[in-house]
């Protein structure tokens, strides 16, 4: 949940999920779709930031609207290293090298 009024919820679709609001088993193709945020896959461009920095900073952040320097500090997500390096290897593929993402590329060495 972000800390803000009138936030739409996304949809981060799985079995029961498609189950329950299609009445329709899950199939294979809906594992793929969702590993690449397509599909019924669904968030706001908020949602998209928090997900985007947590995993480049590794910590839980939550966004605010004011500066707080008394707010405690984030906490570690727990993930391991390798994992991490692995994602933003891939993360910086997508733009950099030959994913998708090309023109997003900002042209500074």
């Amino acid at each position: 949940p972000m800390p803000y009024p009138g936030q739409s919820f996304g949809t981060v679709p799985d079995p029961a999920w498609k189950l329950r609001k299609y009445k329709k088993e899950w199939a294979i193709y809906d594992t793929v779709n969702a590993t690449i945020g397509q599909g019924y896959m669904l968030v706001n461009p908020l949602q998209q930031a928090v997900m985007a920095s947590r995993i480049a900073s590794v910590m839980k952040l939550m966004p605010r609207l004011l500066l707080d320097r008394n707010a405690p500090r984030p906490e570690s997500m727990g993930f391991r290293q390798e994992h991490l390096d692995y994602i933003h290897a891939a993360m910086n593929e997508v733009v950099n090298g030959r994913g998708t993402a090309g023109k997003a590329r900002i042209p500074i060495e």
